[in-house]
């Protein structure tokens, strides 16, 4: 069973109850095993640079509209 399957399975299992301690079980389960990691502290510091240097052309316009550049890649696969 994959680990989508399984995270499936339990969102049908919460969804399908009216089971009201059941619920807060699960609840309280989640809170005293929730994450606290922020994923910013676990990239790379080049991964941070990158995001960093993306946000600024972004800023200051640096950026080509989405659709000229499917625009671009159609014409470059119709060439071949």
């Amino acid at each position: 069973m994959s680990t989508a399957d399984l995270k499936n399975d339990l969102i049908k299992v919460i969804v399908n109850t009216d089971d009201i301690d059941f619920l807060r079980q699960v609840m309280d389960f989640f809170k005293k095993h929730q994450v606290t990691a922020d994923w910013w502290d676990e990239i790379s510091d080049y991964e941070k640079e990158m995001i960093e240097a993306g946000a600024k052309d972004i800023e200051e316009g640096k950026v080509v509209p989405h659709e000229e550049v499917s625009a671009g890649i159609k014409k470059m696969l119709h060439k071949n």
